[in-house]
C-alpha cells in the first residue's frame, strides 16, 4: 500500500510561481510546504489569495497543502475551485484532476477517483502515473462491490433463515392447537378426575345408606321388645 501513495503523491508539489504573478507570500509558502510545515504554507497561501483570489499558483497550492494536513473535504472544494483558473492549460487541468482522484481515494471514494483520473489522462493521456492510480481506484471499486455484495447475500441469508423459523414456529403452534390436549405425565385426565368423583361419591352414597339401615333396624328391634 505504501508503494501506491508513493505514486498518488507525485504531483502533490507546489507550482513554482510565473515572477510577474508571484507573491512574496506564496514563495514564503512554498519554503514552508517544501518543509512539511503546512499550517504556515495554508496561512501565506490564504494571505496570497485576499490579494489576488484569482491567482492560480495560490489556489492550487492551498489545495494542496489542505491535502497533506489530510483535510480532504475542504481539499476536494478548493480542487474543484481551482478549475475555474486553469484556463485552458491541459497541464494545469491534468494535474488538478490527478489530485482530486487522489483525494477521493484517501476518502475510499474509488468511483469519483476514477472519475477524476479520466478527466487527467483527457488532458494529459501519455501520463503514466495517473493511468496506475486509474488502476488502483479500479481495484479498490471492485473490493468495494464484492464486499458489499458479501454483506447483501448475508443479509438476505440471515432474513430468509428468520423467515423460516418463524414459518417453522407458526406451523408447531398451528398443529399444537389442532392436537387434542395430552395429559403430562404423572397429570390426571379430565375424565379420570371425573371417574375418581363419581366413584367417591358412589362409595359415600353406599357408606350413608349402610348407616341409614343400621339406624332402621335398631328402631324395629326396640319396638318388637316392647
Amino acid at each position: 500500500m505504501r508503494k501506491y501513495f508513493l505514486i498518488l503523491l507525485m504531483f502533490i508539489l507546489p507550482l513554482p510561481v510565473l515572477a510577474q504573478y508571484e507573491y512574496r507570500e506564496v514563495s514564503q509558502g512554498n519554503k514552508h510546504y517544501k518543509k512539511k510545515e503546512y499550517v504556515e504554507a495554508e496561512i501565506l497561501y490564504r494571505k496570497a489569495l485576499d490579494r489576488n483570489p484569482s491567482s492560480f499558483a495560490a489556489n492550487y497550492d492551498l489545495a494542496n497543502t489542505l491535502y497533506r494536513r489530510e483535510k480532504f473535504d475542504d481539499a476536494e472544494k478548493q480542487y474543484l475551485h481551482t478549475l475555474n483558473f486553469a484556463g485552458d492549460d491541459k497541464m494545469r487541468i491534468a494535474k488538478i484532476y490527478h489530485n482530486l482522484g487522489n483525494t477521493y481515494l484517501r476518502v475510499a471514494k474509488p468511483k469519483e477517483a476514477l472519475e477524476a483520473y479520466k478527466q487527467a489522462l483527457r488532458n494529459n493521456p501519455k501520463d503514466d502515473e495517473t493511468r496506475y492510480n486509474y488502476g488502483v481506484a479500479k481495484r479498490m471499486l471492485q473490493n468495494q462491490q464484492e464486499q458489499q455484495n458479501n454483506e447483501q447475500q448475508q443479509n438476505q441469508d440471515k432474513q430468509q433463515n428468520n423467515e423460516q423459523q418463524q414459518n417453522q414456529d407458526k406451523q408447531q403452534q398451528n398443529q399444537d392447537q389442532q392436537q387434542p390436549s395430552q395429559p403430562k405425565e404423572n397429570e390426571m385426565s379430565k375424565e379420570d378426575a371425573e371417574r375418581i368423583l363419581q366413584a367417591l361419591r358412589q362409595d359415600e352414597k353406599d357408606t350413608q345408606d349402610k348407616v341409614n339401615r343400621a339406624k332402621s333396624g335398631s328402631r324395629r328391634r326396640v319396638e318388637k321388645d316392647w
